[in-house]
């Protein structure tokens, strides 16, 4: 796809009689899936984000409440979205098969690469000794959904310069 649109460029450079335009066409063509790609990888990070951001959300909230984690992220697997319930349901298959739930815990945190869930992870394995931790779970579900919202504010606020500038030039 990339080197067609390349070529295309290229061509209509040439039917431009201008090499500067041919290479420019054909370079700038030739990028559109890469910045499809980038674009959509982007969107796709983001909703992963606000569905994890969930995700914890709802089994902090019930494992405050119950003390146990095991029945907490079973309440709670039905309303987690299907990309990470996959992660989670595969938590309590190890927790089922191992009862080792602090290495259950462990592997669980290395299958999504987002620091706050790791140190959500980690809270939940010291959890494991000092029931007492449990509340410093909603302050990593809360420092999760604030980023988020800077996040986007901050995006808004770059769209908003970028298309100042295009409508300026």
């Amino acid at each position: 796809m990339a080197i067609a649109l390349g070529f295309t460029g290229i061509l209509i450079g040439f039917s431009l009689d201008n090499l500067l335009a041919a290479i420019i066409l054909g370079i700038g063509l030739a990028s559109i899936p890469l910045v499809i790609i980038y674009i959509r990888t982007g969107e796709y990070e983001k909703a992963l984000n606000e569905k994890l951001e969930n995700a914890m959300n709802t089994i902090t909230n019930n494992y405050v409440q119950s003390a146990e984690l095991v029945s907490s992220m079973e309440k709670s697997i039905d309303y987690i979205s299907p990309p990470l319930r996959k992660i989670f349901e595969q938590f309590l298959v190890d927790v089922n098969l191992d009862d080792d739930v602090k290495k259950a815990i462990q592997k669980m945190s290395y299958k999504v690469d987002n620091r706050y869930f790791r140190d959500w992870c980690n809270i939940l394995k010291q959890c494991q000794y000092d029931s007492s931790l449990r509340v410093a779970l909603l302050s990593i579900v809360s420092r999760l959904s604030e980023m988020r919202i800077l996040k986007m504010q901050s995006d808004t606020r770059i769209k908003k310069h970028i298309n100042e500038y295009v409508l300026i030039a």
